[in-house]
């Protein structure tokens, strides 16, 4: 799995299968904020939860 990104243009997530079939969904902007988003909050729950030593 490669990430590549622009701020203004969003990202593109290049998949590779099995099968050398290549994937490459492109997500805009306002989703790839959105998903940063639930992201932190995943990870701040998650923190709470399991909280390093």
């Amino acid at each position: 799995m490669i990430i590549s990104g622009d701020a203004d243009e969003g990202a593109v997530v290049f998949l590779e299968t099995d099968n050398e079939i290549t994937l490459e969904p492109v997500i805009g902007p306002d989703v790839l904020a959105a998903l940063e988003v639930v992201l932190v909050k995943a990870a701040a729950v998650h923190a709470k939860h399991h909280p390093v030593r």
